[in-house]
């Protein structure tokens, strides 16, 4: 039983709201309308440094990443293996993405590991 309140507390702190300093931007689409007016869309993103310093808030030193290149179909891709120690047992969590066009190799990596 305390092992599960203590899982419990564990992803409540690190499912926080991050403060709005953390938060940075970028531009995802721009387009130019007929009457010439532009439209640009952008898009909220965590930096992976306020990612690792919550990590680093919550579970001290007991967290860890690895990272992979994968081939899906023809497509190359980092699969990113998120690990935290909980007790005496360590819970992974994988995602992966394709190697952007943008900063292909820091965009990859954090992509991987942005939605876990």
């Amino acid at each position: 039983m305390t092992e599960t309140v203590n899982s419990n507390k564990l992803l409540d702190a690190l499912s926080e709201p991050f403060a709005i300093d953390d938060l940075e931007w970028r531009t995802q689409s721009a387009t130019q309308k007929q009457d010439g007016s532009i439209h640009i869309m952008v898009v909220p993103y965590i930096d992976s440094r306020a990612v690792m310093k919550r990590l680093d808030q919550v579970c001290g030193f007991n967290w860890q990443t690895n990272y992979d290149l994968i081939e899906v179909g023809q497509k190359e891709a980092f699969q990113c293996k998120l690990s935290i120690k909980v007790g005496d047992d360590w819970i992974t969590r994988t995602d992966a993405a394709e190697i952007t066009d943008r900063e292909s190799v820091k965009g990859g990596h954090s992509n991987a590991c942005a939605t876990w």
